[in-house]
């Protein structure tokens, strides 16, 4: 069974381009991240849905274009241009994470397309290749090419897999 949700519900629809980047799903809710923000929909009645503790942590990502999102626990990631935001779903808290002072590092936010995201690390991908921030705290490490011995550069990084507590596969392209 197929539902639609009528492009009507989203504000920022009329900015170009408007584009949906991600879903997640958390606690019989449809978070869809786009070109012009955040929303959050009912799953049952595909209607918005968002109560006072939603609208605390919507009101950060209006008007942003956002890239991706990921839901790891009570916790989403969200990255977008020049931002990534780690939420606490069940408080509303917002914090903005920083990759590190590194103008380079930076770079990745504008470009990252896919979030992966565990108790203990984020990892991004973008064009650059891979990055990842352990214990959410720590600085941030970007990975341009493989390391298993052929050091391959990863170009566009599209998925990530975690095979392991200490080895993840990624899918490039390119």
């Amino acid at each position: 069974l197929t539902k639609q949700i009528e492009l009507l519900n989203f504000p920022g629809k009329d900015a170009n381009p408007f584009t949906f980047t991600d879903y997640a799903f958390f606690q019989q809710k449809l978070f869809i991240t786009t070109t012009s923000g955040l929303e959050i929909f009912d799953i049952k009645t595909l209607k918005p849905q968002s109560d006072s503790l939603e609208k605390k942590y919507l009101s950060y990502c209006r008007n942003k274009e956002l890239h991706c999102i990921a839901i790891e626990g009570n916790h989403a990631v969200i990255a977008g241009k020049n931002l990534l935001y780690r939420i606490n779903l069940l408080d509303g808290e917002v914090e903005n994470l920083r990759l590190s002072g590194n103008v380079e590092d930076q770079s990745w936010l504008t470009l990252t397309n896919l979030i992966y995201a565990d108790k203990n690390s984020v990892w991004l991908g973008s064009q650059y290749g891979v990055g990842v921030i352990r214990n959410i705290h720590s600085p941030f490490v970007s990975y341009y090419t493989s390391k298993n011995g052929d050091n391959l550069k990863i170009n566009h990084a599209i998925t990530i897999y975690a095979a392991s507590d200490s080895s993840v596969l990624v899918c490039g392209d390119d």
